[in-house]
């Protein structure tokens, strides 16, 4: 009983996935550039949801217009059609949410941004920003330029091209200035505060 089951939902995979992959694909793509992420069984609601509005516009247009013969109306050439179409204006949609004019009309109308924390929004990841970033109970801070972070509630921040200054004289201890290649990785949970410059047309 339980292997003719298995075979049934084997059988029929294509018909479900096809009200399923679609939706995934276009969030997955759409959510590539931000850290804010649709999650969970809001992630699965959304792409059955988003699923079916692909496969019905699929069929809508097979309706309307004349298909090759090779895309016959099946659910597996219906699903590969909506996947295709998902990753795509995932794609689009993506990139036109990334653009400044959106990303202002998000913060002027409904005062949020698309990324899951400040700092998200303040670095200039294509161009570098320089940090000054603040140590707690030491008595020196670090300048550098931005290089990568992981997790800012538990992880760690890098910088290059840095510099160790006195908090009290400002006079430089170490300094890396102009060398690349040379970085420094720091806990978040040691960081007192980051002070953010970047360029003016950024």
């Amino acid at each position: 009983m339980i292997s003719i089951d298995i075979l049934e939902i084997i059988k029929n995979l294509p018909s479900l996935l096809q009200y399923y992959a679609p939706g995934a694909c276009f969030l997955f793509f759409l959510q590539l550039g931000f850290t804010k992420k649709i999650v969970g069984l809001s992630f699965h609601i959304a792409s059955c949801v988003i699923s079916f509005i692909t496969i019905s516009f699929i069929i809508t247009c097979r309706n309307v217009f004349s298909f090759p013969t090779s895309l016959k109306n099946t659910p597996t050439i219906n699903a590969f059609l909506g996947i295709v179409i998902s990753i795509i204006l995932g794609l689009i949609v993506g990139i036109a949410l990334q653009s400044k004019y959106v990303y202002n009309l998000f913060v002027n109308i409904f005062h949020l941004t698309l990324n899951a924390n400040t700092f998200d929004d303040v670095i200039d990841f294509k161009n570098g920003s320089n940090l000054k970033v603040n140590m707690k109970e030491k008595d020196y801070y670090f300048v550098g330029i931005f290089e990568v972070y992981d997790n800012i509630n538990s992880g760690w921040l890098g910088i290059h091209s840095y510099m160790k200054i006195d908090k009290n004289t400002h006079e430089t201890i170490e300094s890396y200035d102009g060398m690349k290649n040379r970085k420094l990785i720091i806990r978040f949970s040691d960081i007192d505060t980051i002070e953010v410059l970047n360029k003016v047309n950024s």
